[in-house]
């Protein structure tokens, strides 16, 4: 009569007159195992009555569910229940009339649920439930008792847990009525407490919710109409709530650790603040069978952690295949969007926001259900480059440096493939900048830009090529190329990053001080607060890190540099820059002399250096001790040489520091120079050259004394000691000794 299949059945079987007695019945149905008795009395001619009494039954929920479906009161039963279901001596009795004119007699039934689970998504999942059903078919009431479980949120930083105690659940099925009261309580707060009844009305359960004692997060609920179909689906919903800020935190927190709002960890974590003020108005409705939603927001003003609104108010509304956004003010952010759909794709209208000064206004866009994926015309797009710092609170980045207008055209293309929280994007667009740095430049970029996003990648915009001119003219100044420029993890990354500046625009940067640690001070270029002398033209190329710890390495083009009055060839010229320090490797020549220089220099605290230079010669490279300066600094002269040791031109260096002469006026070393005339001698003026030619002047002379270089005026240096001669060379003879006292001037011996 209830259309039960037995997949095994054995028993004691007894005839008593017109009965049958079924004793030590061991049967399986559908997985569910039962041990019982039953009795079959046959009378009657047309009806046989049917008595079972259960010494125990056991199987998993979903094995259960299908046997109990069998029965008017169950048939639609179809949960993602897991767990076990026992059932123990005499907590089941059945007695049917079976055949013809079948019957229900009398039916009491407890079940005790353990272990159970109830998954609503990978990330939200009701954990450890138990609890006992018991149902009378003469009282027709359907109960839960001691019912418990935990609510289980790990989409989060870490997982979260929230405890399930449902006092009161029953069904009058008589009647078709619910009463209810659950409850999800943490620690410290209830999450939710839903207490209300419910009635079966025209095949849908609609619930009469209490709203003076039903809560969520605190907040109260006035829900005036909420009803499900048959199948479980939400039917309709009628619902206001006045929540403060702090119950608003907390449903956001609640949403994000159960993934059900794509927000990042920070951000919540970023809100959990002791600083909340103000409330917030929601109003939602919704009608399956009219195809209807409509949501509304609203405040004067809310504070929650670093979300700081004076004006909140947010109106959409979808009517079948038509969406609109028709009012979203959050602060300074203004949004506004409509959306059709045909087949498996949206078609967007329209999409315009507003945030502070910067204004994105969109052409008619398309979302494609299946793939995913946005696609948005570009038609208009102005960014205020100071208003992205509050974007990224963290990073280390001076974004005084960083200011100025974009504009740009082009598409937009947003992949939602893999959810909200992991939302990416590509784009193909033209841009134009004004007022750009502190030395409000121009921007601009005849090429298409290829600028992508991701939440977990950042920015990456690549192979580009930008053009600086003039703030005042159209002169082209400047031009930029990089293979990639990106901005993740708090830092700005630069490769293959090839700048082209001419002289005057370094003079410009320096006056407007557009560059970190570049300035201009009394008609001087100041880099790391020392004059520099800078006439040339740049053409470097680099990469580089900006940001909690910058680097940067790249070399400059081969060619002549103007330093101070002369014009240098400068060949494999190398630099590195890491933790406050500078590296330079270069060659280059000094009157046709060639030699390498390298120099290590840390501007951190203070300046410190070590340059080396080294002869180098067509056959042998490198050959001959170099000649190495080391600097340092302290508090008593601030900036001094601590030693320039080795040999350069036919010069023989080994002076050292002597404290007790230096200041922070002058640098003082002691020491001593020998001299090669000969190989000394070809760097300096030719009539020079023809006067040591003349005397016969040679090899075997030293200087021997104290060396002052002015800090204030290099006029003001000179050398004070003994000039010596051992075995010297002058007039074409070789003389024993000589010793003079000797000064030596710029302008004078």
């Amino acid at each position: 009569s209830f259309g039960l299949e037995f997949d095994s059945f054995t028993s004691e079987v007894d005839l008593e007159r017109e009965e049958f007695l079924f004793q030590n019945v061991d049967a399986y149905s559908q997985g569910v195992r039962f041990q019982a008795e039953m009795a079959l009395d046959y009378k009657d001619s047309d009806r046989s009555e049917l008595t079972i009494n259960t010494y125990q039954i056991d199987g998993e929920a979903h094995q259960v569910m299908g046997f109990l479906r069998h029965f008017e009161l169950f048939k639609t039963l179809n949960l993602p229940l897991q767990g076990t279901i026992r059932s123990g001596p005499g907590e089941m009795r059945l007695r049917a009339y079976v055949g013809e004119r079948g019957q229900l007699l009398e039916w009491k039934i407890a079940l005790h649920f353990q272990e159970g689970r109830y998954p609503f998504s990978k990330t939200l999942a009701f954990e450890n439930l138990a609890g006992d059903l018991y149902y009378s078919a003469e009282d027709q009431l359907f109960k839960i008792k001691k019912a418990e479980g935990q609510l289980l949120l790990c989409a989060g930083e870490k997982p979260k847990s929230y405890e399930l105690n449902i006092p009161l659940l029953e069904l009058d099925a008589g009647h078709g009525c619910w009463n209810y009261d659950v409850r999800l309580e943490a620690p410290t707060h209830d999450i939710c407490r839903i207490v209300g009844t419910a009635l079966k009305e025209d095949k849908e359960l609609e619930f009469l919710i209490d709203h003076e004692r039903s809560r969520l997060f605190g907040a109260k609920m006035d829900v005036s109409k909420l009803s499900f179909t048959e199948e479980g689906l939400l039917s309709q919903v009628e619902a206001n709530i006045l929540m403060s800020s702090l119950d608003l935190f907390h449903h956001v927190d609640f949403l994000s650790s159960a993934g059900l709002m794509p927000l990042k960890p920070i951000f919540v974590h970023e809100m959990r603040t002791p600083q909340f003020e103000g409330e917030t108005k929601l109003a939602f409705s919704f009608n399956r069978g009219e195809e209807r939603l409509t949501f509304k927001a609203s405040s004067d003003h809310l504070l929650c952690g670093p979300l700081n609104l004076d004006h909140l108010a947010i109106h959409a509304e979808r009517n079948g295949d038509h969406i609109i956004l028709d009012q979203f003010e959050a602060g300074s952010l203004a949004m506004r969007a409509s959306m059709d759909k045909d087949q498996d794709v949206w078609s967007m209208p329209q999409f315009e926001v507003n945030w502070k000064s910067c204004h994105l206004k969109g052409g008619k866009g398309s979302f494609n259900e299946k793939e995913k994926k946005l696609k948005l015309p570009l038609e208009g797009l102005k960014v205020q480059l100071e208003e992205l710092k509050t974007l990224f609170p963290l990073s280390a980045l001076d974004w005084s440096y960083l200011t100025g207008t974009l504009f740009a055209t082009g598409e937009l293309t947003f992949d939602l493939s893999k959810g909200l929280r992991n939302l990416s994007f590509d784009s193909a667009i033209k841009m134009v900048g004004e007022n750009f740095g502190k030395g409000k430049l121009r921007l601009e970029s005849s090429d298409t830009l290829h600028l992508s996003f991701d939440l977990d990648q950042g920015f990456e915009m690549k192979e580009a090529n930008f053009n600086f001119l003039h703030p005042r003219s159209n002169q082209h100044w400047a031009k930029c190329h990089f293979d990639a420029l990106a901005f993740v993890n708090q830092e700005w990354k630069g490769e293959n990053f090839i700048l082209i500046i001419p002289p005057e625009m370094i003079q410009f940067l320096g006056q407007t001080r557009s560059l970190p640690h570049l300035g201009y001070e009394e008609e001087r270029l100041m880099l790391f607060d020392h004059p520099l002398r800078w006439d040339n033209q740049i053409e470097a190329t680099m990469d580089f890190i900006i940001g909690k710890e910058s680097q940067a390495k790249g070399h400059l083009k081969e060619g002549y540099y103007w330093i101070g009055d002369k014009a240098w060839y400068l060949n494999d010229f190398a630099f590195v820059y890491e933790k406050g320090a500078f590296d330079l490797n270069l060659n280059t020549l000094f009157d046709e002399h060639p030699f390498d220089l390298k120099a290590h220099l840390s501007f951190l605290p203070h300046l410190t250096s070590k340059i080396v230079i080294q002869e180098t010669f067509r056959e042998e490279r490198g050959s001959g001790k170099p000649l190495v300066i080391n600097t340092g600094w302290n508090e008593q002269e601030g900036f001094y040489i601590r030693n320039i040791e080795g040999q350069v031109c036919g010069l023989d260096f080994d002076f050292h520091h002597n404290p007790r002469e230096s200041f922070l006026d002058r640098a003082v070393l002691s020491g001593q120079l020998k001299v090669n005339v000969p190989t000394f001698v070809k760097l300096l003026p030719q009539e020079v050259q023809e006067a040591v030619q003349t005397f016969e002047i040679g090899k075997g002379y030293e200087l021997s004394g104290d060396l002052t270089l002015s800090k204030l005026n290099f006029e003001d240096s000179h050398f004070i000691g003994y000039l010596k001669g051992k075995n010297f060379q002058l007039m074409g003879s070789v003389m024993g000794t000589l010793l003079s006292e000797i000064a030596i001037h710029p302008h004078n011996i």
